[in-house]
């Protein structure tokens, strides 16, 4: 998993720098597998994960966005934080996790 993002990563990385209009461009990845009781997922960016088990729902990932950050470290308020400018900076390229399911 780590390596197709690796390479996913460096492909956008090659695109944007062949089309300098597109200079900066990223996406953003949750990517999950799961081997026997073990969840492992590589997430970056604000496409959020979840877990849902026994009627109960867990957020397994973070936004890895300025906005979010902001939000986290509270230096900034939810309410109209979804207007920033920032709000889509990225600021991770990759988070590779492995957890216990519940």
């Amino acid at each position: 998993m780590i390596t197709a993002l690796q390479a996913a990563h460096q492909r956008i990385l090659a695109y944007a720098n062949d089309h300098p209009a597109l200079l900066g461009m990223g996406t953003t990845c949750t990517a999950v597998a799961i081997i026997g009781r073990s969840l492992y997922y590589a997430h970056v960016g604000d496409s959020r994960l979840y877990l849902i088990r026994d009627s109960k729902i867990y957020r397994l990932s973070r936004d890895h966005t300025y906005v979010g950050r902001l939000l986290e470290q509270g230096i900034s308020q939810p309410r109209g934080s979804g207007d920033s400018p920032h709000r889509n900076v990225l600021l991770m390229a990759w988070e590779p996790v492995r957890r216990s399911l519940p």
